[in-house]
C-alpha cells in the first residue's frame, strides 16, 4: 500500500518521513465478521511495521449486538493504534433487525432503500462519522486519508474531508463499484445516473487509488478513464503468521468437504449439492460430510433439505478467523463458488484456501 502514497513530485505533502499517522474509514471492522475485515486490518498491521501509525472510524457493532467475532483479525491491529468507534448503519440495529423479520415490512424498507438512500443503505452512518472526522483531522495530525470500499458510504465520507480538509486521500475499492452486478444489480437508470456522477467524483478527487485485482484496474481505465498512474492494484492474499501455529489434519473417519463464507443467488453450490447427493444415494455408506462456516449456513439452513445431505451437514456458524485457518488444514476437500457472469472477482478466502495446500473444487460458469 505504501507504493500507493509515492509522490507525484517531489513537492506533494505526502512524501518523505512525515508519512506517520493516517486516517480510515471502515464500515466492515472487527468485531464484524465480513469478508473485507481481513484486508484492512492486515493493511493496518504491515503500515505499522513501515512506521505508520492509524487512527480507525468504525461503526459501534455493539449496538447490533456483536461483542464477539473475528478475533485474530483484532488482533492484528497494533496496540499503538486508536480506533473509534461511531454510529452504526440505520438497519444494523438491534430493533431494526426485528422489524426486518416481518415480510411486509422488508419489502417496503427494501424498496425504499434501493430508490432514496444515497449513496447506499449505510448512508446514516455518514451522519454520525462526518461530526467526529472532522475533530480529528483539526488536529493537524493526520497527513493521508484512506477509505475502503464496499460500502461506497465511506468514499462518500471521504470527498467530504478531502474537499474540506485537502488532505491526500486513498480510496481502496475491495469491489467494483456500479461495475459490481452481484452487489449493486440493476438500478432504475436516474438512480444509476446519480450513482455514476458520485462515483466518478470520487475517481477525480481521490490522489490514489487502489484495485485488489488487474482486471478491476482495467476496468477503471477503460471504462471511467481514470488515468492508470492514479491506480495501483494489490491483491488479497494470506498472512503466513495466520498459519505458523496451524497443526490440523484431516478426520480420519470421514472425508470432511468445507466451504467458508457466504451464498448468494448467483453464488452458491446448487450444481455441486446436487451431484453430492446423487452420489450419496448411490452409495448411502459413503462417510462424508460437508461442513459449512460464516453466513453460507444461514443459506443452508433455509435452502437444504435433501435428506441425502441434511444428515451430513455440519453447521459452524460464524467463527473466528483463527479456527478457519484450523479448519481448512483439518480438511479433504474444499469448494469454492464463483459468482456467474462476474470477470473481476477474486474472493480473498481463495487466497486461503490455497496456502492451506488442501484441494479444491470450484463451481462456476466457465473457466476462471
Amino acid at each position: 500500500m505504501t507504493d500507493a502514497l509515492q509522490p507525484n513530485s517531489p513537492d506533494d505533502n505526502i512524501a518523505g518521513d512525515r508519512l506517520r499517522r493516517l486516517l480510515m474509514l471502515a464500515y466492515f471492522f472487527p468485531p464484524d465478521t465480513s469478508g473485507g475485515v481481513t484486508r484492512t486490518v492486515k493493511f493496518i498491521k504491515y503500515l505499522h511495521r513501515l512506521g505508520w501509525q492509524t487512527t480507525v472510524l468504525a461503526p459501534d457493532w455493539h449496538q447490533a449486538g456483536r461483542t464477539q467475532g473475528n478475533a485474530a483479525a483484532a488482533d492484528s491491529i497494533p496496540a499503538e493504534g486508536e480506533v473509534l468507534r461511531i454510529g452504526l448503519a440505520g438497519d444494523e440495529s438491534r430493533l431494526w433487525k426485528s422489524l426486518h423479520r416481518l415480510p411486509l415490512f422488508w419489502r417496503v424498507e427494501s424498496a425504499v432503500k434501493g430508490a432514496l438512500q444515497y449513496p447506499d443503505r449505510f448512508a446514516k452512518w455518514a451522519d454520525d462519522v462526518l461530526p467526529v472526522a472532522r475533530r480529528v483531522l483539526e488536529r493537524k495530525e493526520h497527513l493521508v486519508l484512506y477509505s475502503t470500499s464496499p460500502p461506497e458510504t465511506s468514499h462518500y465520507i471521504a470527498l467530504q474531508l478531502k474537499g474540506e480538509f485537502g488532505i491526500p486521500w486513498v480510496a481502496d475499492f475491495r469491489d467494483p463499484w456500479t461495475d459490481n452486478v452481484l452487489m449493486y444489480g440493476s438500478p432504475p437508470a436516474w438512480r444509476k445516473r446519480i450513482d455514476l456522477r458520485l462515483e466518478h467524483r470520487v475517481y477525480a478527487a481521490a490522489d490514489r487509488i487502489i484495485a485488489n485485482t488487474e482486471a478491476n484496474r482495467a476496468v477503471l481505465i477503460e471504462r471511467h478513464g481514470v488515468p492508470p498512474r492514479k491506480i495501483v492494484t494489490i491483491t488479497n492474499g494470506y498472512d503466513e503468521e495466520d498459519f505458523a501455529r496451524v497443526s490440523s489434519v484431516p478426520p480420519s473417519d470421514r472425508f470432511r468437504i468445507t466451504y467458508c463464507g457466504s451464498f448468494y443467488s448467483t453464488y452458491n453450490p446448487a450444481a455441486f449439492l446436487t451431484a453430492l447427493s446423487k452420489f450419496l444415494a448411490r452409495e448411502p455408506g459413503a462417510r462424508v460430510s460437508l461442513t459449512l462456516a460464516g453466513s453460507a449456513c444461514d443459506w443452508a439452513r433455509e435452502n437444504i433439505h435433501d435428506p441425502n445431505l441434511s444428515d451430513r451437514l455440519e453447521l459452524l456458524g460464524q467463527i473466528p478467523s483463527r479456527e478457519i485457518f484450523q479448519l481448512l488444514a483439518a480438511s479433504h476437500l474444499l469448494l469454492h463458488t464463483y459468482p456467474a457472469g462476474i470477470a473481476y472477482s477474486v474472493p480473498g478466502k481463495l487466497y486461503e484456501y490455497l496456502r492451506s495446500g488442501r484441494p479444491i473444487v470450484a463451481v462456476c460458469d466457465r473457466p476462471s
